[in-house]
């Protein structure tokens, strides 16, 4: 009888394993590739794929900013032409180096004046202060020391002194009552902390205000580089309401200072001047080795105001106090 050899199945389990294997990571990569080919439009430009949201940074620093009119805000947009949108609180029309108070413009005091910091205290010794408690903005004294610093290097005298600063609204009333001052409280740009007077006291002679004489000629000739103006010239009493005189002082910047010095304007006529420059036809002026671009935005009717700014160059933006924003820009 013929014997049948029969081969028995062996199922090789291994091998189905490693199929199955193979065929989820091909699953995987499959599902990868299609996500990734697709993109994600849900934020960003929808027709090109490119996310357009931008965090602020000051260019100074490359850190995000905050709603400062210092040239940083929290709220910023690029937009094609190298510029963002800063918003600006309608407050902030009544703030900044540019701001002008007068008999037709209030000054709006702020909540917080921090910025007021005591002459005496924080004054070189090229120059005297009235008293303690005499005070300017911290800004304006860290530039008049470096003026009265160029004027002692330059003259070697030590004979000037900062005779009134910052005046509160109840000093202001005060003087008018007393009839030492025909201003009334709140119209008087001495509330901005940016305005100040300057006299002369000789060791062992007689005080006076003063005037652009002899050496003390130093710092009319050369206050234009750090920032200030005569802020009441002689002959621009119809325009500024206020009698000219030679040692009412005011800082505005130096791209400002400079250029109403150059073409003999009180800051009532620039600021007018400057409403006629804007971001498409700005005012381009050159001083001291830097060149700056200036212009004009008009604040909104009602909420805030948005204002284009570079996003690559230093910037600040001052309100006028009266219906707009000065940019000043330093492109060099």
């Amino acid at each position: 009888m013929a014997q049948t050899n029969k081969r028995k199945t062996v199922v090789r389990y291994d091998r189905i394993i490693a199929v199955a294997v193979i065929f989820i990571i091909l699953i995987v990569l499959l599902v990868s590739c299609i996500t990734s080919c697709g993109g994600d439009n849900s934020t960003g430009d929808s027709s090109s794929g490119k996310d357009n949201s931008v965090v602020s940074t000051d260019p100074a620093s490359g850190t995000p900013g905050s709603t400062d009119p210092s040239g940083t805000d929290s709220t910023a947009s690029v937009d094609p032409t190298g510029y963002k949108t800063a918003a600006m609180d309608a407050e902030a029309v009544y703030t900044g180096d540019l701001v002008v108070v007068n008999k037709d413009h209030e000054y709006h005091f702020p909540d917080n004046e921090d910025n007021l910091v005591s002459i005496y205290q924080n004054k070189l010794s090229t120059y005297q202060a009235k008293d303690w408690d005499t005070l300017l903005d911290k800004r304006v004294i860290e530039q008049f020391n470096a003026l009265m610093e160029g004027y002692y290097n330059s003259t070697h005298n030590v004979d000037i002194m900062v005779i009134s600063g910052y005046r509160s609204k109840a000093a202001q009333e005060s003087m008018n009552k007393s009839k030492s001052s025909d201003v009334a409280a709140g119209y008087t740009e001495y509330h901005t902390g940016l305005n100040f007077n300057l006299g002369i006291f000789p060791k062992g002679k007689s005080s006076y205000y003063y005037k652009p004489e002899g050496d003390y000629k130093w710092i009319s000739d050369n206050m234009p580089a750090y920032g200030f103006i005569l802020r009441y010239p002689e002959d621009k009493d119809s325009v500024t309401g206020t009698k000219g005189s030679t040692y009412k002082f005011r800082y505005v910047g130096v791209p400002h200072a400079a250029y109403m010095t150059e073409n003999s304007l009180c800051l009532e006529e620039y600021l007018e001047q400057l409403k006629s420059y804007t971001l498409q036809q700005p005012l381009d002026y050159e001083t001291g080795g830097k060149s700056y671009r200036i212009y004009y935005v008009p604040a909104a009717k009602s909420g805030s105001t948005d204002v284009s700014v570079p996003t690559d160059k230093e910037y600040s933006i001052s309100g006028n106090n009266m219906d707009g924003f000065i940019v000043t820009v330093e492109m060099s």
